[in-house]
């Protein structure tokens, strides 16, 4: 947001309003941007063949994400896992996890290659 001032020539004393910055300059939030290019990461790793690593490691992230006893946690505060932003983003999005999970075990993503 200070980028933005500062491209605009906003100074702090004018009193604008994030909003407005953001109307003024015709971008997006950072957040919706981030949150964008996680899941389209994650579309992206998920349509991968069998045997990428990168896919393979993103199945074993879920397969332990499922066999996570519920019980037993470690102290402190959570962690930040990737898998928990995805989730969070796809709620966004009015999508649920168990939808991407779905996806991950029955592989729709093979029907749709040709």
């Amino acid at each position: 947001m200070r980028c933005q001032r500062q491209i605009l020539d906003v100074c702090w004393w004018a009193h604008v309003s994030n909003a407005e910055v953001l109307q003024r300059s015709g971008l997006s939030k950072i957040g919706d941007i981030l949150r964008l290019r996680r899941l389209s990461l994650f579309g992206h790793v998920t349509r991968l063949d069998h045997g990428v690593p990168a896919h393979d490691a993103l199945r074993l992230t879920v397969e332990a994400y499922e066999g996570r006893k519920a019980s037993w946690r470690p102290p402190g505060r959570p962690r930040n896992v990737w898998l928990n932003k995805v989730q969070e983003d796809a709620s966004a999005l009015l999508l649920s996890m168990m939808v991407i999970m779905t996806m991950m075990k029955v592989d729709l993503c093979q029907k749709w290659r040709v």
